[in-house]
């Protein structure tokens, strides 16, 4: 699907609170109560990018950099664009700049999100649980061992 990226501006919270409660809701629900305003409590602009396709918006993505690591700090793409290939190729740009950066890359997802096996299908693995989340990380080094032996195997 063709979409493209765009910085979010103030005019946009109202589309991506809406989006992040109707994703994340039920999940949130499962583990801690929802906090109705917090997603618009800690929204800045400046830190957020937008997903549209043509003038549609449906969707978001926030990822935090620093000199050593690469943090996904949230992916939201609405319902009815999930499964479409979105998130995956967003995630695929972010695993090739944080190898050729040679940069840590990472994320949390909430226990229960099924997103976890997206991100365990693109090489994530957990490296560290707490009673809400799950921090799932990328090891380049066995990521590509991994990757040579699935593809010797198919030679």
């Amino acid at each position: 699907m063709q979409y493209t990226i765009r910085q979010a501006t103030a005019e946009d919270i109202a589309i991506l609170d809406r989006i992040h409660r109707e994703n994340m809701k039920g999940y949130v629900d499962k583990v801690y109560p929802w906090n109705a305003t917090l997603f618009r409590d800690r929204f800045m602009p400046q830190d957020y990018q937008i997903i549209a396709t043509k003038d549609k918006i449906i969707g978001f993505i926030k990822v935090v950099v620093s000199d050593t690591e690469i943090y996904l700090a949230e992916i939201q793409i609405k319902c009815n664009y999930q499964k479409q290939g979105i998130g995956t190729s967003l995630i695929k740009l972010l695993i090739q700049e944080a190898q050729k950066k040679s940069k840590q890359l990472w994320l949390k997802v909430i226990k229960g999100n099924p997103a976890e096996r997206l991100y365990t299908r693109l090489g994530f693995t957990v490296v560290e649980e707490s009673c809400t989340h799950k921090k799932m990380a990328i090891n380049f080094e066995n990521r590509d061992r991994c990757l040579t032996k699935k593809s010797d195997r198919h030679s």
